[in-house]
C-alpha cells in the first residue's frame, strides 16, 4: 500500500484502520475497556462499538497484540457519500468502569473517506 499520513476509510469496503493505543510510551491493557467511539469533524458522525469483537472498532481480540484495535467503517450506513473525497480529524474516545464518562484518547487522527473505486 502506499504510504500516507493520513487513514483512509473506503466506503462499501473492507480495508480497516489499525492502531495502537500508547499511554506513557507503552501499550495499553484494553480488556477492561467497554466501549468506543470515533467522532468526524464538522459532522454529527459518531461511530460506535460496545463490543470488543464484530463491531466497527474493534479491541480485545484473541489474534490481536496488546493496544490494538481495529476501525473497520467502511459498510457503515453512517458514512455517506457526501463525505467521500474530504479530510476529517477523528477523535477516538475510550471508556470502561473506571471512566464511565470516557477519556478522549486522541483528538487529532487524520482521516480521509474514500468512494468505492468500483462504482
Amino acid at each position: 500500500m502506499a504510504l500516507s499520513n493520513e487513514e483512509l476509510i473506503w466506503l462499501g469496503k473492507d480495508n480497516s484502520i489499525d492502531l495502537i493505543l500508547y499511554a506513557n510510551d507503552s501499550a495499553v491493557d484494553l480488556s477492561a475497556v467497554t466501549e468506543m467511539r470515533l467522532a468526524f469533524n464538522g459532522t454529527t458522525v459518531i461511530l460506535t462499538s460496545t463490543a470488543s469483537t464484530g463491531g466497527l472498532i474493534r479491541w480485545g481480540e484473541s489474534t490481536f497484540d496488546t493496544g490494538e484495535i481495529n476501525i473497520n467503517a467502511g459498510g457503515s450506513s453512517l458514512l455517506s457519500t457526501a463525505m467521500a473525497g474530504k479530510k476529517y480529524m477523528g477523535t477516538l474516545v475510550v471508556f470502561d468502569p473506571s471512566n464511565s464518562s470516557g477519556i478522549v484518547w486522541d483528538n487529532d487522527i487524520p482521516i480521509r473517506i474514500m468512494a468505492d473505486p468500483l462504482i
